[in-house]
């Protein structure tokens, strides 16, 4: 492993760290500063789009699951945020179908 995927990894794992200590902000940015070093961390796009749902930010909680089902189109977890997301919108009909694709 270089240097470089061991600070991205360093700062992904601090990231996860404040995100479970509920220190959303600092959490986001980690996660933003993870992403400037590796534009396809699964987890990093997940975890950020998981805060900025819990941040009420429910359209751009939907660009990171897109990113994450581009990369990995099979992500149950994504699949089951997209759920999260729609059912939290209304839109039940894509929720079930996101929620299907999880399982």
């Amino acid at each position: 492993m270089n240097k470089k995927n061991l600070t991205t990894e360093k700062t992904f794992a601090l990231a996860v760290q404040n995100q479970q200590k509920n220190n959303l902000q600092v959490a986001e940015k980690l996660y933003k500063e993870t992403l400037k070093s590796n534009s396809n961390h699964v987890d990093a796009h997940n975890n950020l789009g998981i805060i900025l749902l819990r941040s009420g930010k429910p359209q751009k909680a939907i660009s990171c699951f897109e990113k994450v089902i581009e990369i990995n189109p099979n992500h149950a977890s994504a699949y089951n945020n997209f759920g999260v997301v729609f059912r939290q919108l209304g839109e039940h009909k894509k929720a079930i179908s996101s929620y299907e694709k999880a399982i």
